[in-house]
């Protein structure tokens, strides 16, 4: 990771890099001099939370250059998997339709086509969810267990273990900590916490102890030393091998219940580090956000299951758009599938808070022209606190105006409209592991001037929503790279883009703090008073766009000090600091570690 000072040592050499000729390629960096990036794979995957296991590695993009504000101046899923009309998921793609409103279920899940043909009514009360009647459902006649006899041979390696005799709950009357307390004489480490599920409605637990010999120290030891609040506990070992990650638990506790559940996991939103309080709130904010087929509250732990997957949108889009950032983790279950061709939101309003709760800007995002052609999920929306990003079904930001382009036709059609910028708009990005340059080199070729300057302000890509803007210096340039590209699409890692004119004035700005609040606004995102934004602006330029990389660079200035909104780039992340001193101290906490003479720059 390189980190920067903007105010000392800037370059300004603005000469392009090329493989064959200065005029073909993009410049790769703005300090050709300086020492080589250095990715550091332990330092990323570390900093990246793990709740699923289909976590991303930051290991291949977290070469890192960190300095002050100044750059270079001058789909539904599917519905269900997109199979039963491609033609009609291509055509919501370019005309937004309107969902119809549906209800919150009775107790158990709901099928897409009844979700479909629901109705809400505001006044309704509606009824629990078997999630929120354990006690009720919950079947430990169907949890086989192993005898004791059999555990203590030596022949059995199972490690699950079910906990039952919980004492009573109350709020605050045990927490996980006390079960984990219980059995880390036995093995168990306090890494142990992502491995235990604690179900107070029905009185158990269930923790992945690390080996089979720990396991039977804990069902040798003395029943007094197994408790919790005087309250002496039966501990089993379940003969079924289930995985006790969030998704493997919930199947099999919707299985102990008799109940199917969202087994793709792309309606399914998981939260844990939840207050039992701070769960009663998110219940209640639930009934506006609608369409919840399961709420299922744990110790610590909530699982949502809604009616599909954009109705899930709508509970990452509400935590980000609130006040007071939530203290808890919110996490989709399984990562989305980027094939699944992208609809407008659904129901977006009922993803604002209460204005007593929502942040002043909070608004839905402008989508009055439908979703582009070759956009595709997921896409990303930002979030202040861990795990920084949640991805989405649907594109929750403000797409322009536009002309997809198919043809020759289409220049002219453009031609036609009489206001002609020289703006495109680039769909179908793949969801990571590409430079800036890969995108730039596209276009490089129809840029009168190929500066470094050009490449941060000309072509500006935005990795969390899947598509980038190219600024042409005129109309001729533009409408050369369109033919071009309607006789060789041109492709980025194998995805083919699709290209659209953008009909409106998208007012390219060449200083930075000028475009990260133009594409804030774009964004759907907090756009800041300029005001002081100059010194509050830290810029910590990757060597890769990456999510992973993203969420690790943004863990680490969270540790740092306190950040208001941030927008990731292919080739940097703009972080507005909450005041000018947290980009003072994150330079400094690098500095202190630099092993590089020179004071301006430090290799980590």
């Amino acid at each position: 990771m390189e980190v920067e000072s903007c105010a000392e040592g800037k370059e300004t050499n603005v000469e392009a890099v090329s493989d064959k000729s200065s005029e073909s390629q993009p410049p790769t960096r703005k300090d050709e001099t300086g020492p080589p990036t250095v990715q550091t794979a332990d330092e990323a995957s570390s900093q990246v939370p793990e709740p699923e296991s289909t976590e991303l590695s930051a290991a291949s993009g977290l070469g890192t250059k960190m300095e002050a504000s100044r750059a270079p101046s001058s789909t539904e899923e599917g519905e269900k998997k997109n199979t039963k009309d491609p033609a009609s998921a291509e055509k919501n793609q370019r005309d937004p339709t309107s969902a119809s409103a549906s209800t919150e279920p009775a107790a158990g899940t709901v099928s897409e086509e009844q979700a479909a043909t629901a109705t809400s009514s505001p006044a309704a009360v509606p009824p629990l969810t078997i999630g929120e009647m354990v006690e009720k459902h919950f079947r430990p006649d169907k949890i086989k267990c192993l005898s004791k006899k059999f555990v203590m041979s030596r022949k059995c390696s199972r490690r699950l273990l079910m906990i039952s005799n919980l004492p009573k709950f109350h709020e605050g009357c045990y927490t996980e900590d006390d079960i984990v307390d219980v059995l880390i004489p036995f093995g168990l480490k306090y890494w142990g916490k992502k491995k235990i599920y604690v179900i107070p409605q029905a009185r158990v637990a269930f923790v992945l102890m690390p080996s089979g010999p720990c396991v039977r120290r804990a069902l040798s030891a003395r029943q007094d030393v197994i408790a919790i609040k005087k309250n002496r506990l039966s501990l089993h070992v379940l003969e079924d091998c289930i995985l006790m990650d969030p998704i493997g638990f919930y199947a099999a506790l919707m299985r102990w219940m008799d109940t199917r559940m969202d087994y793709e996991g792309y309606r399914t939103v998981y939260i844990r580090n939840i207050s039992q309080s701070e769960a009663r709130d998110l219940r209640e904010a639930l009934r506006k956000i609608d369409s919840v087929a399961n709420y299922l509250p744990l110790l610590n732990k909530v699982f949502i299951e809604f009616e599909c997957g954009r109705d899930a949108d709508r509970l990452g889009v509400w935590c980000s758009l609130l006040k007071q950032a939530p203290s808890y983790i919110v996490f989709r279950l399984k990562a989305l599938n980027s094939t699944f061709k992208a609809l407008t939101p659904k129901l977006p309003e009922k993803a604002i808070p209460d204005s007593k709760d929502a942040v002043a800007w909070a608004t839905t995002p402008s989508q009055n022209f439908g979703v582009p052609l070759g956009s595709t999920s997921p896409f990303w929306i930002t979030m202040s606190t861990i795990p920084f990003v949640f991805p989405t079904i649907s594109p929750w930001f403000t797409i322009p105006e536009y002309l997809t382009v198919k043809g020759d036709d289409d220049i002219k059609k453009a031609n036609s409209r009489g206001s002609m910028f020289p703006t495109l708009m680039l769909t179908g990005l793949p969801e990571g592991g590409y430079r800036q340059e890969d995108v730039a080199k596209l276009v490089w070729p129809y840029f009168s001037k190929q500066t470094l300057h050009s490449l941060y302000y000309n072509v500006l890509v935005l990795t969390l929503q899947r598509r980038a803007f190219v600024h042409f210096s005129d109309w001729t340039s533009c409408c050369d790279f369109v033919r071009d590209h309607t006789r060789k699409p041109v492709s980025v890692r194998g995805c083919v883009l699709k290209i659209h004119f953008v009909l409106e004035n998208m007012y390219p700005e060449s200083e930075e703090e000028l475009m990260y609040k133009s594409l804030m606004k774009w964004s759907n995102s907090h756009v800041p008073e300029t005001g002081d934004l100059e010194e509050r602006l830290l810029c910590v330029e990757i060597s890769e766009a990456s999510v992973a990389v993203v969420k690790a660079v943004m863990r680490m200035v969270a540790s740092i000090a306190k950040f208001v909104s941030f927008l990731p780039l292919a080739n940097r992340i703009c972080v507005e600091m909450a005041d000018s001193s947290g980009v003072g101290q994150v330079l400094e906490k690098y500095r202190l570690f630099s092993p590089n003479p020179r004071c301006d720059q430090v290799v980590l």
